[in-house]
């Protein structure tokens, strides 16, 4: 989640991108005193106000407030409309920075600390909150594009690790100075304006990020038409992007969906990126399997069996694949005096080899010839080993047992 934080007159951090409550709820924009401001107004009169009145699906906060647009949540705030199933009325006020840690308490965060007060007050501010809160001080990310409040912060919680570097820091770190405090993520916008050149700013400071071990969190600035759509998203990335900071969250995120762009730690990000069962990875494109049939071997251990005895048969699976996994076996024959259907289970790990010895009964009068079948499946994989056991000539021995293994692969296993 990314946020922006200032302070109210009574010096609380409420989640605020701009200076005045006019922007995003039904505040006016200045009364007898002058302008109306966060930093002019308690919390308590802030909390009457509604910050959903602006808002519309699909547009970003900055349009022509004439516009034709809907507003669907205008007025929730008051109780007329109702909110929907699962919100309260107070959802749609302002939250407070307090507010917002507890509501994801082990979701990342990237707060700025907006600079329209005293560096040291806000700064404080957000340590006091903070404290509060323990365990947030690695995925809680403090950043503002002011030096002076980022280093008032860092002598407020010293302890606190995830710190982002201002746009002062970073533009004396594009000149070979360190960004101090030492940060986790420098957050660079994904153009910037260099002495008249407007320049991709991923490409120049990528091998310095790379090199100090920082991760980068882009931002649009408006100077490119693109921003925001499947094009811009693609050159991020392919630049290097670590993070996108971005106006449309369910814009970026089916972008990453579609293109098989899995979450930070590996995972699938949604049900499309979902390998089908017995493999692993990130579909559709990079799915493997986890037990992999092609060095497997059913093999006879009983070539002329007298009559009575029960024939025997090694299963051995030496598993190429990239997990462990769970193969099931199952035992049948076409003729039903033969051996009775019966299941059990292998687990293999990779690079491991598993092996089961089982015995078929066979009656003591056998004189149709019978089919046995060993087949094997892992997920949507499929292989089976195929038998013929031969009746006695002679009522003394029946001969055992010819047969092969074929591998039945599903029509999404692209290895096999």
């Amino acid at each position: 989640i990314d946020m922006d934080v200032t302070l109210t007159e009574d010096d609380i951090l409420v989640a605020t991108h701009d200076r005045e409550p006019c922007h995003t709820s039904n505040a006016p924009c200045s009364d007898s005193s002058g302008p109306v401001t966060f930093r002019n107004q308690t919390l308590a009169e802030l909390r009457q106000l509604d910050f959903a009145y602006w808002f519309s699906p699909g547009l970003a906060t900055y349009y022509d407030k004439n516009d034709p647009v809907p507003h669907p949540y205008r007025g929730i705030a008051d109780g007329n409309p109702s909110p929907p199933a699962g919100y309260s009325a107070a959802d749609f006020r302002i939250a407070t920075f307090d507010e917002v840690l507890d509501a994801f308490p082990d979701t990342p965060i990237n707060v700025e600390l907006k600079p329209y007060t005293d560096p040291t007050e806000t700064a404080e501010a957000a340590a006091s909150v903070l404290a509060d809160h323990p365990g947030r001080e690695a995925d809680v990310i403090i950043n503002s594009f002011s030096q002076a409040m980022i280093e008032a912060f860092h002598t407020a919680a010293p302890n606190h690790l995830a710190l982002g570097g201002s746009l002062e820091g970073t533009l004396s770190y594009v000149t070979g100075n360190p960004i101090t405090p030492t940060p986790v993520a420098v957050q660079p916008p994904d153009k910037y304006n260099l002495g008249g050149n407007v320049v991709d700013t991923l490409p120049l400071l990528k091998p310095f990020f790379e090199y100090d071990g920082f991760i980068s969190v882009v931002w649009p600035s408006d100077l490119d038409e693109a921003q925001e759509t499947d094009p811009w998203y693609e050159k991020l990335i392919s630049q290097g992007a670590d993070a996108i900071n971005t106006m449309f969250p369910s814009r970026l995120h089916e972008y990453l969906c579609e293109n098989g762009i899995p979450r930070p730690n590996g995972t699938p990000r949604c049900a499309q990126q979902q390998c089908p069962e017995g493999q692993t990875g990130i579909a559709p494109d990079d799915c493997q399997l986890l037990v992999d049939f092609r060095n497997l071997k059913v093999v006879s251990l009983s070539k002329k069996t007298r009559r009575g005895q029960s024939p025997k048969f090694r299963i051995q699976l030496t598993n190429k694949g990239v997990g462990k996994g769970t193969v099931k076996v199952t035992v049948r024959s076409s003729n039903p005096k033969v051996t009775k259907r019966r299941q059990f289970s292998l687990q293999v790990g990779a690079g491991a080899t598993a092996t089961r010895t089982i015995s078929v009964k066979v009656p003591r009068v056998f004189t149709k010839q019978a089919k046995l079948f060993i087949a094997l499946a892992s997920g949507a994989d499929r292989a089976q080993a195929v038998f013929t056991l031969k009746p006695p000539k002679n009522q003394r021995q029946f001969t055992c047992c010819k047969g092969d293994v074929k591998i039945l692969a599903s029509q999404n296993t692209q290895q096999l």
